[in-house]
């Protein structure tokens, strides 16, 4: 069910970069890029209205004009929907005249506090924000090279909001927003019943994005594997306690596990809008968590909602379904491998291993002292996707 929300623009907000092309195909009126960047910056350089009261988790927002009618679709923690007029749409026919944005950093929801537990504060910073562009980017290219009928939700632009949050260390980070496509999420957001197509269909999107070096998994979507004290095998996701692993699975594990004491595994994290009109077969949407990898090491896990731990079917490293890399797809995204192959849960921050993180964190930071355009960020994200051949 949705749920009503109300945003005012933030006057300190700057457009980082638009897509030009993409926003203009969805709504002619915009085909100058100057009056595109303005009017992107008028309809969703927003916030809400329980995110500009006073809090712990942001500087002071400074709100202008009058509150504007957004929503909220289930499960939207720190993202809106606001219907965007088009400019000079009156006369026109419906569907020329509006388009629906979908706003995410842009506030926590009505009789919600932001804090400063994780994506607790509502906001998204602009680092994590350019480095999601990024990704999207890249993950529509290969889509357009090696499976058409896969899509990502795109991308409208990147907005600096002008001022900071500030994360569970105590430092502050420069605020901004993705602005992307209106699309449908899955209402109940589960995961794939398992041996449904949908499980089969968000494995093979990860296995095609892995041969190209991209995946969906990282330290926060892993499984924890170890022997007892009794020699029982235990299980653990991601920083959760350990659990008796299911009898069911014993097998399976116990057989990749070896002789081991210990190991990690991948569980893929692909997440797909609702119901894609056709010839679309999948969209995906929320980018923020892939990474590029040299190789793969660890069994990678396809997520199910109606098994033990979560835990629908696994390959392991010397299956022959087991995908690495291919050195000439990998090639284009070289630059971007990150750089803790062992991926070790919690060890280091991203931004010290991952060459995409230190990218996105001197974007952001260079954008808000204004040393660095946008348009120059536009274009590095651009050419991160280009690939010959």
């Amino acid at each position: 069910m949705l749920q009503s929300d109300s945003v005012r623009r933030v006057e300190t907000a700057r457009i980082v970069f638009v897509h030009h092309d993409l926003l203009a195909g969805d709504l002619p009126q915009l085909a100058d890029a100057a009056a595109s960047e303005r009017w992107l910056l008028e309809q969703a350089g927003i916030m809400s209205a329980a995110q500009i009261e006073p809090s712990v988790a942001n500087t002071p927002i400074a709100a202008t004009g009058s509150p504007r009618q957004a929503w909220r679709p289930p499960f939207y923690g720190r993202a809106v929907v606001v219907e965007a007029q088009a400019p000079g749409a009156q006369g026109q026919a419906p569907a020329a005249r509006s388009l629906l944005l979908d706003i995410k950093g842009a506030g926590v929801a009505p009789g919600c506090r932001p804090t400063l537990a994780h994506h607790g504060s509502g906001l998204c910073s602009l680092q994590e924000a350019l480095r999601e562009a990024l990704f999207e980017r890249m993950i529509a290219a290969i889509f357009a090279r090696a499976a058409p009928d896969l899509w990502t939700v795109p991308i409208y632009g990147v907005i600096d909001l002008g001022f900071d949050l500030l994360n569970r260390r105590g430092e502050a980070m420069p605020a901004g927003l993705i602005v992307r496509r209106g699309h449908r999420r899955d209402p109940d957001f589960i995961l794939p019943f398992r041996g449904s197509a949908e499980q089969r269909l968000r494995l093979e999107i990860e296995l095609l994005l892995r041969s190209y070096g991209l995946t969906s998994s990282n330290a926060a979507t892993r499984y924890r594997i170890e022997r007892g004290p009794d020699d029982g095998i235990r299980i653990a996701y991601a920083d959760a306690p350990f659990d008796d692993l299911a009898p069911a699975l014993e097998p399976a594990v116990q057989a990749m596990l070896g002789a081991r004491d210990a190991m990690l595994c991948s569980k893929l994290n692909i997440q797909l809008v609702d119901e894609p009109a056709a010839p679309i077969r999948a969209q995906l949407v929320d980018f923020g968590h892939y990474e590029v990898r040299r190789r793969f090491e660890q069994p990678l896990v396809s997520g199910v909602c109606n098994a033990p731990h979560l835990w629908g079917a696994a390959i392991a490293p010397d299956h022959p379904h087991f995908v690495q890399p291919h050195p000439a797809l990998l090639r284009p995204f070289e630059r971007w491998v990150r750089e803790d192959e062992a991926g070790i849960l919690g060890a280091v921050r991203g931004i010290d291993v991952d060459p995409s993180s230190r990218w996105a964190d001197e974007m952001a930071n260079g954008f808000r002292s204004r040393t660095i355009s946008g348009g120059a960020i536009a274009e590095a994200i651009a050419a991160a996707a280009v690939m010959s051949g």
